[in-house]
C-alpha cells in the first residue's frame, strides 16, 4: 500500500529508507503517485545502496515541470511510456511519476550507476520526452531538475 509522507528533507536518502516501506517522499501534502503498478522493491537495500567512495554509486535525478492543460493528456502518454520502457532497462532501479495538483508533475529516475544513466539518453522512449518538450517550450522553461546520488548509511 502507498502512503504520502510530508516531508523533503535529504530526498535521496530518505527514498533509500523509505524503498522497503514504499513511502514516497513528496514535495507537499496531496500529491499522488500516477502509477501504482510501480516496479516491485526490494527490502534487501544493500544490493542497490553504494558508497560514495564506489566507483560506480547510484545515481537518480528528480525532475518538476509545469504542463498546461491542453497538452496535458500528451504529456501522460508521453510520460507514461517513458516509465513502462525505462522500468524495463537493466540498470533503471526506479521510475515514478507524481502528480501535485494545479499541472504540476515531479518524476524521478534511480539508475545502477552513470553508464546506465546515459544508455537511457539513447533510448526512443527517452527522445520521446525530449522531442515533447522541444514542441512544448513552455514544459521545458519551467523544468527542474536535482541530481543526486545515493549514499551509504
Amino acid at each position: 500500500m502507498l502512503r504520502h509522507a510530508r516531508h523533503v528533507a535529504a530526498p535521496a536518502r530518505r527514498l533509500a529508507l523509505d524503498r522497503a516501506s514504499r513511502v514516497l517522499p513528496m514535495s507537499r501534502a496531496g500529491v499522488s503517485l500516477l502509477s501504482p503498478r510501480a516496479a516491485p522493491l526490494s527490502t534487501d537495500v544493500s544490493r542497490w545502496m553504494k558508497g560514495p567512495g564506489d566507483a560506480n554509486p547510484m545515481i537518480g535525478v528528480f525532475v518538476t515541470v509545469t504542463v498546461p492543460e491542453d497538452v496535458r493528456e500528451e504529456f501522460l502518454q508521453v510520460m507514461q511510456a517513458d516509465m513502462d520502457e525505462s522500468r524495463k532497462e537493466p540498470g533503471c532501479m526506479r521510475f515514478d511519476l507524481l502528480d501535485q495538483g494545479d499541472g504540476v508533475y515531479s518524476f524521478y529516475e534511480i539508475y545502477k550507476d552513470s553508464d546506465a544513466m546515459a544508455l537511457h539518453k539513447t533510448l526512443p522512449h527517452y527522445k520521446g520526452w525530449a522531442e515533447f518538450k522541444k514542441a512544448n517550450p513552455a514544459v521545458a522553461q519551467s523544468q527542474t531538475v536535482v541530481n543526486f546520488t545515493f549514499l551509504k548509511e
